[in-house]
């Protein structure tokens, strides 16, 4: 299908710049928005920039500043797996995604 093809034209691009936004809902604590916070800086290759944007009710929106594609972007994501909690990415635009917080039990 046509994601399928976007996918593949994502894949095939340089390493650029790029300015985006992170946007992670169902997230209840300060402390996760923190390791999260800390994943997006210290655990993802790429990332240059990490800026927190907001956090209401809920959703916290991080400007973000990596050198891939955002379908990269949402694989080291998923694969960060920092305990307590997973990140599940429910949409991937060149610009955005769109993550849940998934409380894993302590």
């Amino acid at each position: 299908g046509p994601f399928w093809l976007i996918q593949r034209l994502w894949l095939k691009q340089k390493p650029v710049v790029r300015d985006g936004q992170i946007v992670i809902g169902d997230v209840h604590q300060v402390w996760q928005v923190a390791a999260v916070k800390q994943i997006l800086r210290e655990r993802i290759k790429g990332t240059k920039d990490v800026v927190q944007r907001s956090f209401v009710s809920g959703v916290a929106i991080f400007d973000i500043v990596w050198t891939f594609d955002s379908q990269a972007l949402a694989e080291e994501l998923t694969l960060a797996n920092p305990g307590h909690f997973r990140l599940k990415v429910l949409g991937v635009t060149p610009n955005k995604l769109d993550v849940r917080l998934v409380e894993t039990g302590s």
